[in-house]
């Protein structure tokens, strides 16, 4: 179990947040490659996905995503589980349902958010070990306030997780 990566551990409030998210890895069966979301101007390795809006299910909320961050159509071929991750140091639990996919369609049409945008987003195809190196990479180069690098070390640590299980069932 990850602990605030070492800083101090805060209490959690009477009301704390939670969040649910949708994630996971996207294979293209053609190329043997995996999409991995870069943010460049902040040094982040990611996995595709992202929080969950109003009435969505888990599925709903992974498609989404998916289509906003990469702009690609993928079909769900598995759902790994989910994972929880206990950010107590801004006060918020955050459940994330964990999905495989395999790409259906390229549009090559990304539809990421402002703050996606600002940290510049883009979507790189690489192998999985390659993946795995660069999201393991990214924990130690992220930038960004104490809070942005506090909430991205949890989601690096979490994706490279998710990579090396995936990696294991192969």
């Amino acid at each position: 179990v990850v602990e605030d990566f070492g800083l101090e551990n805060s209490k959690f409030s009477d009301d704390f947040r939670i969040r649910h998210a949708s994630r996971g890895i996207v294979f293209d069966p053609k190329t043997n490659k995996v999409a991995v979301v870069v943010k460049t101007k902040i040094k982040e390795y990611k996995l595709p996905g992202g929080g969950k809006e109003e009435d969505e299910n888990p599925e709903e909320t992974f498609y989404r995503e998916i289509l906003e961050e990469t702009g690609c159509k993928v079909k769900i071929t598995k759902k790994m589980g989910t994972t929880t991750e206990e950010r107590s140091n801004i006060d918020q639990k955050q459940f994330s349902d964990i999905f495989i996919a395999e790409l259906v369609e390229d549009t090559g049409e990304l539809h990421p958010t402002k703050k996606e945008q600002d940290e510049g987003l883009t979507i790189e195809w690489v192998d999985l070990d390659k993946a795995i190196e660069l999201v393991k990479k990214s924990f130690n180069n992220v930038i960004g306030d104490d809070e942005d690098v506090y909430v991205a070390h949890f989601v690096i640590e979490r994706d490279l997780r998710i990579l090396e299980a995936y990696k294991n069932e192969a």
